[in-house]
């Protein structure tokens, strides 16, 4: 069964992001609604958290989906190295590797922020900032370890970091096996002594 290369797979990933990029405008117009109307003078906390928040949950569909929607407007689908469906448990470790650069990004994000911001009560606002600025740093590295990765998908094995990881690959949905929830058991038809001697 023929693993999915660089092209289709980069496809993917722009739909994914153009519709990514959709949303995060969308929650850009709220954030200036809510601060033109309400005097709120927070913009970007709407925006930076719904954006954040919109990430994480697009990308969960990896995990429940075995593909996100670029992958499906494609015809993609996240398998095991052999074509079969891949676990639940398989598609977590891989989301877990290939989104760890969102994971800290969002940390950095959520931190920097509640400097900026003040959102707790209790708290040392330089402590935050420190942490914000390593978490930042933490996942532009995994970014760059995430995206050179992706660079062995042009190998024949056509399989990302993340994918070796988990052994999994990417396939045409067509060309996937379904796996096959039980066989069915009949009983086999008996027949008589007589007629078996017969023939």
């Amino acid at each position: 069964m023929e693993r999915v290369g660089f092209q289709q797979r980069t496809g993917a990933f722009f739909i994914d992001l153009g519709l990514l990029m959709v949303g995060v405008h969308l929650l850009i117009v709220v954030d200036v609604l809510v601060n033109q109307q309400d005097n709120y003078d927070n913009f970007g906390l709407i925006s930076g958290c719904g954006g954040a928040l919109l990430i994480l949950v697009y990308s969960l569909l990896e995990i429940f989906w075995a593909r996100t929607p670029g992958k499906r407007i494609m015809g993609l689908v996240i398998a095991r190295d052999d074509g079969t469906p891949a676990t639940r448990r398989m598609l977590a470790k891989r989301w877990a590797v290939k989104q760890s650069p969102v994971f800290f990004g969002t940390l950095a994000t959520l931190l920097l922020m509640c400097t900026e911001y003040q959102l707790l009560s209790f708290y040392l606002p330089e402590g935050l900032r420190i942490f914000g600025i390593i978490d930042a740093v933490i996942g532009l590295v995994l970014a760059i370890f995430v995206c050179v990765g992706y660079s062995k998908v042009m190998q024949p094995q056509r399989q990302a970091f993340h994918d070796l990881v988990a052994s999994t690959a990417v396939f045409r949905s067509i060309d996937v096996q379904s796996e096959r929830g039980f066989a069915p058991v009949l009983p086999q038809p008996v027949i008589p002594a007589s007629e078996s001697a017969q023939d």
